[in-house]
């Protein structure tokens, strides 16, 4: 379970519409993540604190700040991990962010090796997506790596970590200089120290996550005794291997994104509308946010309108768009948030009717679809007209809302382990984080369509010995028929054989979980963590969960690949 914390004053008042803060996720050498839930609409958010002192003493406090301005210029789109609120005090910064449950999409390629090429393009759209949003904005993000692109309850991608995003008091077309970002992916013009523009480093980035997504390694990466230096030259000359199972047209784009010369390079534009993106779809790529932030949703207003008891809509409509990250931003957001999730009956409701005459109700228009397919974008509020009609109550004295109070909606997939990367606005060393789950309500339409969905979504209680039932499915690697003591002690056999030759230097076992220490070809530490698990749905299924507690992810990678080649399932 999520650590309780002892600091009954830790939160501002600022942050009163949130409750059941005291859950502690995670922590780092300088910042905190607490699970929280905003009370008039029942969604979960991951507020982070930051020690002001902390940061100022490492020298990242403006990296702190830039990373704010940079969400706040983004604002809402549905591939970027969600800002918001924001609280400062004279110790510490306060972020309401997005929860995001789903774990790194750097797991979900672990898990599975490498991906499809249909597959690789699903998460590569929602990827260009946001990031030809992010450059529509004026930034760029200059750290781009499936380390931080997480998957939400949908397997929809929320990119994450502006801490290196380019100043948002800069212009975008001119040339930077400082080398950021991770080496692995750091495109030639920027380890040469040449300046750069941000925008064509993001795209060169862009093409080392898809050649990772196809293939479940890097284009280029050094042997185990070759240095940084080796590194660098092999990006510089920009040669990868071709895999025989990549298409010719895959390669194409590879090579067009992974162009040596930046001003060769395809640009973002052109990558919206490449064939190879547009393939299976029909159409380019859609960057556009799906909520207009200079035209708030007027059924949100509405409902804002009532619940603050503001008279006049346009008033609340101005004060919306303002934008000032404080109470009544994350209030509309979540509104927004709550809107996109298919409605449920007998919800309980917040806001009352008004009471109008009646009127020609013209049918609306269906809204454009959403650029992913993984999000939807379902109206679960009633426009002014139809109020009385969809949410009439027979007792004319009773008072009838619309906006759910709490939300009874389906709950996202339940694993925090991922939630240590909302620390990681600078390089720190971090604690262990929580690596457990959280309960989560049966939704009542279940109750509809069978007995087997409802065992589903709310397992049954495991035994004091039987393996934890995971729930997020991603990041069982592998599975076995086997019983859960015959797969650890082939997973325990594994690991042995290993340290006695010293590829691991220690190892813990606490039940069916197996925490592991080693060092990988540069000498640095790696943590992580296999458990075996049972499968959701398959109670006669073994699973083998993993997860990266610290560590360079891709040697990460090949420790798990090693493991899993040695054991006999």
């Amino acid at each position: 379970m999520p650590e309780i914390s002892s600091k009954k004053d830790l939160f501002p008042k600022e942050l009163d519409a949130y409750e059941n803060k005291n859950e502690k996720l995670g922590e780092g050498g300088f910042a905190e993540v607490h699970l929280a839930e905003h009370r008039p609409t029942g969604i979960k958010v991951a507020i982070k604190v930051m020690n002001k002192r902390m940061l100022e003493k490492m020298g990242d406090l403006h990296r702190a700040y830039r990373e704010i301005e940079a969400m706040k210029r983004l604002g809402c789109h549905q591939h970027i991990c969600q800002l918001y609120q924001v609280v400062e005090t004279d110790e510490d910064i306060f972020l309401v962010l997005e929860y995001v449950s789903g774990g790194e999409l750097f797991d979900y390629i672990v898990s599975r090796e490498r991906l499809s090429e249909k597959e690789s393009r699903s998460f590569f759209r929602q990827i260009v997506s946001a990031v030809a949003y992010i450059h529509s904005n004026g930034l760029a993000h200059r750290d781009l790596k499936p380390e931080n692109m997480l998957l939400d309850g949908n397997n929809c991608i929320k990119i994450i970590d502006f801490g290196l995003a380019s100043n948002p008091e800069t212009d975008l077309f001119q040339p930077l200089a400082t080398c950021c970002g991770s080496p692995a992916y750091a495109a030639p013009e920027l380890i040469s120290g040449k300046s750069y523009f941000g925008t064509e480093a993001d795209l060169w980035s862009l093409g080392v996550v898809l050649y990772g997504l196809l293939n479940g390694f890097l284009p280029f990466d050094v042997d185990e005794e070759e240095s940084t230096f080796a590194l660098y030259e092999k990006i510089k000359i920009g040669k990868f291997d071709v895999p025989e199972w990549l298409s010719n047209e895959t390669v194409g784009i590879l090579s067009q994104l992974l162009e040596v010369d930046p001003e060769k390079r395809i640009t973002t534009k052109d990558l919206l509308t490449h064939p190879w993106m547009c393939e299976g779809y029909g159409s380019h790529v859609n960057w556009q946010s799906t909520l207009k932030r200079d035209k708030p949703e007027s059924r949100i207003i509405e409902e804002l309108s009532d619940y603050y008891n503001i008279s006049l809509d346009q008033n609340m409509e101005d004060m919306v768009k303002e934008y000032k990250y404080d109470s009544l931003t994350a209030h509309y957001f979540l509104l927004y948030k709550l809107r996109q999730k298919v409605p449920r009956p007998k919800v309980s409701f917040k806001t009352p009717i008004r009471v109008k005459e009646p009127k020609i109700i013209h049918k609306t228009p269906s809204r454009q679809n959403c650029m992913s397919v993984c999000i939807d974008d379902i109206d679960i509020t009633p426009t002014r007209q139809n109020r009385s009609k969809s949410c009439s109550n027979e007792e004319a004295d009773e008072k009838v809302y619309i906006s759910p109070l709490r939300d009874t909606r389906e709950k996202a997939s339940s694993h925090v382990d991922n939630l240590s990367k909302l620390l990681t606005l600078t390089p720190a060393l971090q604690k262990n984080s929580i690596l457990s789950s959280m309960g989560t309500t049966t939704p009542r339409f279940a109750k509809r369509i069978g007995k087997r969905v409802v065992n589903l979504m709310t397992p049954r209680k495991q035994g004091a010995d039987a393996p934890r039932k995971v729930k997020g499915f991603y990041k069982v690697s592998t599975t076995s028929t086997k019983p859960p003591n015959d797969v650890r002690r082939e997973l325990q056999n594994a690991i042995i054989k290993l340290k006695e030759n010293n590829k691991i230097y220690s190892f813990e076992l606490t039940r069916y979980l197996f925490k592991c220490k080693c060092l990988d070809e540069r000498r640095n530490k790696l943590i992580f963590q296999l458990e075996v698990c049972s499968v959701p749905g398959l109670d006669t299924v073994t699973g083998i969960r993993h997860s990266r507690l610290k560590g360079d992810s891709w040697s990460y990678k090949k420790m798990c690949d090693n493991i899993m080649d040695m054991i006999k399932l």
